[in-house]
C-alpha cells in the first residue's frame, strides 16, 4: 500500500492509541450561548418603590439620658477639670536634687493618673447598677 491510498499522511511514529488520548486531553469545545438585549438580567436589581425620609427633630438632652449614663458623664467631667500636679523646679547644678525633683514628680504623675482611673471605673460601675 501506498501513501497515496490514505487520506492522510502516516509516518512512522503515527500512534493511533496515542492519538486518541491526545484528543480525549482537549477541553471540549465552548458554548456560545446568545442572551435576548431586551430581556432583564436576572443580576440587575429591579427598580424599588421610593422610601419615605424621616427625620427625627428632637434632640436628646440631659432628661432623656438613664441615670447610670449621667453619673459616668460626671465622673468624666470631674476627672478633666482635675489639676496636674505641680511640676518640679527648674533643674539646678545639683544632679542629686534635679533627678530628686523628678523622682517626686514622676511619683505624683502616677497618683494623679491612678486617682483618675478609680473615679473613672467608679463612673462605669455606676452606668452598669444605676
Amino acid at each position: 500500500m501506498d501513501d497515496d491510498d490514505y487520506p492522510y499522511y502516516r509516518n512512522d511514529y503515527w500512534d493511533e492509541a496515542a492519538d486518541r488520548q491526545r484528543n480525549a486531553r482537549r477541553p471540549p469545545p465552548r458554548r456560545v450561548v446568545h442572551v435576548n438585549a431586551h430581556a432583564p438580567a436576572p443580576w440587575r436589581p429591579m427598580p424599588m418603590q421610593p422610601q419615605p425620609i424621616v427625620v427625627n427633630t428632637a434632640r436628646p438632652g440631659i432628661r432623656d439620658m438613664p441615670t447610670g449614663l449621667l453619673a459616668e458623664v460626671a465622673a468624666q467631667a470631674f476627672v478633666a477639670l482635675q489639676p496636674l500636679p505641680t511640676p518640679p523646679p527648674p533643674a539646678t547644678d545639683d544632679m542629686r536634687a534635679s533627678l530628686t525633683n523628678l523622682v517626686v514628680y514622676q511619683t505624683a504623675l502616677a497618683q494623679y493618673t491612678k486617682r483618675n482611673e478609680q473615679i473613672r471605673t467608679l463612673g462605669y460601675i455606676a452606668r452598669l447598677f444605676v
